[in-house]
């Protein structure tokens, strides 16, 4: 039977406790980035899985990105394309940036000491 919680502090060090554990586990936290969408597991869990409508547009970046290109080519030609963010708007240059850099896309998540752990979810590019 669960106990009521008595303090802010009790419920902050659960949350930290859940955060640490849904990390170890290999599950994305936070904001689910573009080209992945969230879907409901056999289990009836909330999971990232890839969006197969805005991900070869994320896909596209990073192919621009091997070619050569600069960030300012890169989000101009994915705007052309379609590409938007979350909330419909266009990306800027450092939105570009940080899905360029960002190890989600490799099918990695950070743990809590900063480390890079394999997720659950799958890699939407492979890189070396």
């Amino acid at each position: 039977m669960n106990t009521p919680i008595s303090n802010a502090h009790e419920l902050a060090k659960l949350g930290q406790a859940g955060l640490q554990r849904r990390k170890a586990e290999g599950l994305h936290t936070g904001i689910i980035p573009l080209g992945y969408m969230v879907a409901i597991s056999e289990e009836g869990r909330r999971i990232m899985v890839i969006d197969p409508n805005t991900a070869p547009l994320v896909r596209k970046v990073f192919e621009l990105q091997a070619s050569g290109q600069s960030l300012r080519s890169i989000q101009r030609e994915v705007t052309r394309l379609g590409l938007r963010s979350k909330r419909g708007g266009v990306l800027s240059v450092s939105a570009v940036h940080h899905v360029l850099t960002c190890p989600t896309y490799r099918g990695l998540v950070r743990g809590t000491d900063g480390s890079l752990l394999p997720g659950q979810h799958d890699a939407l590019v492979e890189l070396p």
